[in-house]
């Protein structure tokens, strides 16, 4: 299939990495640490793909702007202790290496913030990416298209000839919203998505 892609952009958490576990042993214990109430996995299954701040101002709803910024900084300290409970997606690194081998650049447009970074690099691939953008380097997050177009930006591509790889329908609209070509990676399908896939190899007849 000839797309004439000139730039891949990936999320991190369910595409890059299978991190659902993890991050809801992270929030759960930190939360719990710090004295607040325990939370319970069925919870946080429907907060999986919003941004660490977003999750817990919505498990907790009555807190003020101190205490949020309490548990942010903790939390931020902490996350480095769970990337243990995560794995690395499989096929992610030879898809990456497949996509370097043709000459297109890389991205990250990811909810997290300054996380996204670290649990990249705790699995060995944060060097494949010319460009990481997080929730902290932007004013919208998805589904707003900034950060998608802002990584576009950075690497030097046009959004039709950018494809951005994710899992959720914030990912898709966010694709979509920015002109570039939205791949939705899942057992299911998103009908709003240009291309639907359920393994990496897939992204190979894309590219």
């Amino acid at each position: 299939m000839d797309l004439q892609i000139k730039a891949v952009i990936f999320d991190v958490d369910g595409v890059l990495v299978d991190s659902r576990n993890a991050n809801f042993v992270y929030i759960s214990e930190t939360l719990k640490h710090l004295g607040y109430r325990e939370i319970r996995e069925e919870e946080y299954r429907k907060l999986f793909h919003r941004t660490g701040e977003d999750v817990v101002k919505t498990l907790l709803p009555d807190l003020d702007e101190e205490e949020y910024t309490k548990i942010r900084d903790y939390q931020l300290e902490a996350s480095p202790n769970y990337y243990k409970y995560a794995k690395l997606n499989p096929g992610v690194r030879e898809i990456l290496d497949f996509i370097k081998s043709k000459g297109v650049s890389l991205g990250v447009v990811t909810n997290r913030t300054t996380s996204a970074a670290k649990i990249l690099e705790f699995f060995g691939i944060k060097d494949y990416f010319g460009v990481i953008i997080g929730s902290h380097d932007v004013t919208n997050t998805k589904p707003h298209p900034e950060p998608v177009l802002k990584a576009i930006e950075l690497l030097e591509a046009r959004p039709e000839e950018t494809m951005y790889i994710g899992d959720s329908g914030s990912d898709v609209e966010s694709a979509n919203a920015a002109g570039a070509i939205s791949v939705f990676y899942s057992d299911e399908k998103n009908p709003d998505a240009k291309f639907n896939i359920s393994d990496m190899e897939e992204i190979k007849e894309l590219v």
